[in-house]
């Protein structure tokens, strides 16, 4: 059973993200929508993630799991994210992409 909870303040595990992870939770962030479903937001994910042309999608799982909650795995992205108030997820995206190691 996964034990995980969203952290108060960014992670320090969230802090220096490589340039390519920031770049995605900032796209995340401004494309956020409010009160968005799971499958609208794992949708989403998912469709950044193809405009990043990425090799591996578990690097964009794992940054959106670091800024929330300072692990590298969490619950199902889409439905996690649904189930937090937007504004809150936008900061929080925000202000991972930004923070220097």
């Amino acid at each position: 059973e996964a034990r995980f909870s969203v952290c108060d303040k960014l992670p320090e595990a969230a802090a220096g993200l490589p340039a390519e992870q920031r770049s995605f939770l900032l796209a995340l962030a401004d494309r956020l929508p409010d009160g968005g479903s799971g499958e609208q937001l794992h949708t989403l994910i998912y469709d950044l993630i193809q405009e990043q042309r990425a090799a591996s999608p578990a690097l964009y799982f794992r940054a959106i799991y670091l800024a929330l909650i300072g692990k590298e795995r969490g619950p199902r992205a889409g439905h996690f994210l649904a189930a937090l108030p937007a504004a809150f997820v936008r900061e929080r995206l925000r202000e991972a992409a930004t923070a220097a190691g």
